[in-house]
C-alpha cells in the first residue's frame, strides 16, 4: 500500500490519503493513517482491532523526527519512502537530498493507554455530572426549611424544627459530596493529561 502510495504522492497528506483509502479497501473500511508530526491516541482500525485487539496505530513520520512507539515496531512493519515533487520510491540509502522527503511508516502497538484514557474520561465526566447534581440538592436543601427553626424557635413547631435539622444536615452533607466529586475530577484530569504526555514520548 506504501509503496503504491508512494509512485502518485507528491506530499505527506497526499501519500497518508491514497494509503488509507488503500488499507480500506483491501482490509476493511476502519482505518487512518496519522501523517506529520501530531500522533492521536484514540484511534482505532477495524481490522487490527478484529485480529489483535484496540492498542493498534499506524503512523506516518518524517525521516527528521524519531518515531513515537517505535520501541513497539515489530519486525517487518517498518518501510521508508523517499518522494520527490515528481516521483517517489521506496529508500534504500539514509541520504537524500535537499528536494527530497524521506518518510518513514511504522504500524505499532502502544500498550494500551486507549482503554485507560476511555475510562478516566468517563469518570472524569461522570463526577462532574454528580457535582452538579450535588450543587441543586444543596439549593433544594437551602430552601426547604426556614434558618431559625433550627435553634427550636417558639414560633416554629416541632415539625419545624425537625424540619430544618434535616435540611441543615442535608446541606453539609450535599457540601461534602460536591467538594469531594470536584476533587476527584481535578485528580482524574491531571492522570489523563499525565498519560496523553506519557503516550507522546513512548
Amino acid at each position: 500500500a506504501v509503496e503504491r502510495g508512494a509512485k502518485a504522492a507528491k506530499t505527506l497528506k497526499e501519500l497518508a490519503t491514497v494509503v488509507q483509502a488503500d488499507l480500506d479497501d483491501k482490509q476493511g473500511r476502519g482505518w487512518h493513517v496519522v501523517a506529520g508530526k501530531d500522533f492521536a491516541v484514540d484511534i482505532r482500525y477495524n481490522w487490527l482491532t478484529q485480529q489483535y485487539g484496540h492498542t493498534w496505530h499506524v503512523v506516518v513520520s518524517t525521516g527528521s523526527r524519531d518515531l513515537v512507539g517505535a520501541v513497539h515496531a515489530n519486525p517487518g512493519t517498518l518501510l521508508d519512502v523517499v518522494f520527490t515533487k515528481a516521483l517517489s520510491t521506496v529508500s534504500q540509502t539514509k541520504k537524500t537530498p535537499q528536494h527530497q522527503q524521506h518518510v518513514r511508516f511504522l504500524v505499532y502497538q502502544h500498550g494500551g493507554f486507549e482503554a485507560s484514557l476511555d475510562l478516566i474520561t468517563l469518570l472524569h465526566r461522570v463526577c462532574l455530572v454528580l457535582a452538579a447534581m450535588a450543587g441543586a440538592l444543596f439549593l433544594f436543601y437551602r430552601l426547604s426549611y426556614r434558618p431559625e427553626c433550627i435553634e427550636n424557635d417558639t414560633t416554629c413547631t416541632d415539625s419545624d424544627h425537625a424540619k430544618a435539622i434535616a435540611g441543615d444536615f442535608g446541606q453539609f452533607v450535599a457540601t461534602i459530596v460536591v467538594v469531594v466529586l470536584i476533587g476527584t475530577a481535578s485528580l482524574l484530569r491531571v492522570s489523563r493529561n499525565a498519560i496523553r504526555q506519557k503516550v507522546k514520548h513512548v
